[in-house]
């Protein structure tokens, strides 16, 4: 019988440990999430540098909690070659998927199918 991998969430940072499950292991440290959030703060906002950006990012919760944005989720998956969609279930898709990653309010989970935005990745 295969072992089936699960993390556990800890604090706001269930899109990590959605991503980890999905793949079945620890692919994503919170390290590499954090380091993506300030990325892409500094590709959108110049003044992303400044002396309080490690309490405020827009693309995830003060202090380094979690609570990540579906652009940090998208951005780590492409660093590892993984090719991304984001789809809406209202307009449906038409794409061979390995995984589905969906996301319900503040809170991300995998292979489910909830009414709401999904973000559906496919290993290249």
């Amino acid at each position: 019988m295969t072992k089936i991998y699960h993390e556990r969430q800890k604090l706001y940072r269930c899109g990590l440990h959605a991503l980890n499950n999905a793949l079945q292991d620890s692919v994503f440290t919170q390290r590499e999430f954090e380091d993506a959030c300030e990325k892409l703060a500094e590709m959108t906002d110049f003044d992303a540098t400044n002396a309080l950006a490690w309490i405020w990012n827009p693309h995830r919760a003060p202090l380094g909690l979690g609570n990540y944005d579906v652009n940090v989720l998208v951005f780590v998956l492409q660093q590892k070659g993984y090719r991304t969609a984001i789809c809406y279930t209202h307009t449906g898709f038409n794409i061979e998927v390995s995984r589905l990653l969906v996301g319900y309010r503040c809170t991300w989970f995998t292979d489910l199918y909830v009414y709401t935005r999904l973000c559906v990745f496919a290993s290249s």
